[in-house]
């Protein structure tokens, strides 16, 4: 989980979430996983799956590539969703 930012309100928590093959979870089901166990203010608002977290050779998670990647992949969805109007 981390922050990503947000014109409206400045922050939005976001995850980035690893399936296991065969899964069938939706972006739904893993907000409405997080909302009915965290605060109001922590919940989950958009959900991002990927094949992998990058982590260093020490085994940390690279949380600045993570959250580059989902920003990168929320603007390239932006301008999609702007063509098509």
């Amino acid at each position: 989980m981390f922050r990503l930012p947000d014109e409206e309100t400045g922050e939005i928590p976001a995850a980035s979430v690893i399936l296991s093959p065969g899964a069938k979870e939706s972006e739904e089901d893993i907000m409405n996983y997080v909302a009915s166990n965290a605060a109001h203010y922590k919940k989950v608002r958009v959900v991002h799956f990927v094949d992998a977290i990058p982590k260093s050779p020490s085994g940390k998670i690279m949380r600045r590539l993570v959250k580059e990647r989902m920003v990168e992949k929320m603007k390239t969805e932006s301008l999609t969703k702007s063509k098509n109007i």
